[in-house]
């Protein structure tokens, strides 16, 4: 169940059982803990439900990532480790942002070459983490948990909300 289905159902709970009423009992009342408590019970149930999803899909592929201490799975090539790319660096890339079922986002081929200021830029924060784990001339496979994207919302165009995201990013100019 999606975290919006979640939210629902606490709103229900919170606004009390009508059967309750019709009983003459009085409605549960929770404490503004218990209702934290559930809340980020429901969030961190939804956040190991989509790990076990990208786990999985990640499985299918065959592939072979890392995760990082973010829940960003990565794979890379060529990085020189002697000249990754830190925050503040101006970089240019190539890359596609896709769904998970291989859906076309956004790319260079349609948008052109992306350029940012890693860690300051106006770009999704699993971006600035990918670009800090390469160098120029490297490139890498990126998984993205919603956090990591596009968020509870999507960006409200071709991105619905709290979906993991493929990203294929190569580094091809830095300015230090």
């Amino acid at each position: 169940m999606r975290i919006n289905g979640w939210i629902t159902i606490c709103a229900f709970v919170l606004m009390g059982c009508g059967g309750c009423q019709e009983k003459n009992l009085p409605p549960p009342q929770l404490t503004d803990q218990e209702v934290r408590e559930g809340l980020i019970n429901m969030h961190r149930m939804e956040l190991e439900l989509e790990s076990k999803r990208i786990d999985q899909w990640i499985a299918d592929k065959g592939w072979t990532m890392t995760e990082s201490h973010t829940g960003l799975r990565y794979e890379t090539q060529n990085v020189d480790s002697l000249n990754t790319i830190n925050s503040g660096d101006f970089i240019q890339c190539e890359y596609s942002i896709r769904l998970l079922d291989s859906t076309l986002c956004y790319s260079s081929e349609l948008d052109g070459p992306l350029q940012f200021e890693v860690g300051m830029a106006d770009v999704v924060t699993g971006m600035h983490e990918a670009a800090q784990l390469l160098s120029k001339g490297a490139s890498g496979k990126f998984v993205l948990p919603a956090r990591l994207g596009y968020g509870l919302s999507g960006d409200q165009e071709k991105i619905p909300g709290s979906v993991a995201l493929w990203l294929e990013m190569t580094v091809k100019d830095v300015a230090k």
